[in-house]
């Protein structure tokens, strides 16, 4: 929406990447976005925060912020709550807290809203990743996802399924949430900027996708899963 400068799956724990990854996450660094998408800093500038040294995640952050205010704009942050929840490949374990809330409370009042997928299409979507092949099983996959929708539960969420059904009802749920000021235009051109969500599709339209159908007994075995069947009551999803 006009005036909201998003800065897209950053965290605090990026630094812990292993060095085989870093190049993998290159994009995720917020001095980066702000640079590129933003011109948030100019060369002068750049060269004085080089010469103040290492700064904490926070206070970068709140660099940022004061940039963004002089602009009349508002910060927001795409959370990537993979390292939080699943870590691998990049980190070794899980957390199970929003570490972006949590080390941005230490500066900041944080708003904080979850949009949440069903569990079994957002497993399927990360098998499918080279990148995760050999790094998780499902029984660990459904047990982090468990812990994500109980941490939804208790902040609030929106549904992937029922935003692209009624994009602007959920869009004006979502700005609600965070304290940001609606507007509905960006619903007609959300798809010119492709900075925010990381998909390299050229989908110009929001739909949902439609779902993998597994056969009957792997979704009977898949039923067995407590952890699935926890994330799924926790979050309203049929099994």
């Amino acid at each position: 929406m006009p005036g909201v400068y998003v800065f897209s799956e950053i965290h605090p724990r990026l630094g812990q990447v292993a060095p085989v990854y870093q190049q993998a996450i290159a994009a995720q660094n917020p001095f980066a976005q702000a640079q590129k998408w933003y011109q948030l800093f100019n060369e002068q500038e750049m060269r004085m925060l080089q010469e103040r040294g290492a700064m904490g995640f926070a206070d970068f952050m709140m660099e940022l912020h004061v940039r963004v205010e002089k602009r009349g704009g508002r910060m927001l942050i795409r959370d990537w709550t993979h390292l939080d929840f699943i870590a691998r490949p990049f980190l070794k374990e899980p957390s199970y807290q929003l570490t972006t809330a949590q080390v941005l409370s230490e500066l900041f009042i944080v708003r904080s809203y979850i949009t949440v997928r069903h569990p079994l299409d957002q497993f399927l979507s990360l098998a499918r990743l080279d990148i995760m092949q050999g790094q998780l099983s499902a029984l660990e996959f459904f047990k982090s996802y468990r812990r994500f929708a109980e941490t939804a539960q208790l902040i609030g969420f929106t549904r992937y399924e029922d935003f692209t059904r009624q994009p602007a009802e959920h869009l004006r749920k979502i700005a609600t949430a965070l304290d940001l000021p609606y507007d509905g235009s960006a619903l007609q051109k959300w798809h010119t900027n492709p900075h925010y969500t990381g998909d390299e599709s050229k989908f110009t339209v929001i739909k949902p996708v439609e779902r993998k159908i597994l056969d009957p007994r792997q979704m009977e075995q898949l039923r067995q899963l407590p952890d699935y069947v926890q994330a799924c009551n926790a979050l309203g999803y049929e099994l």
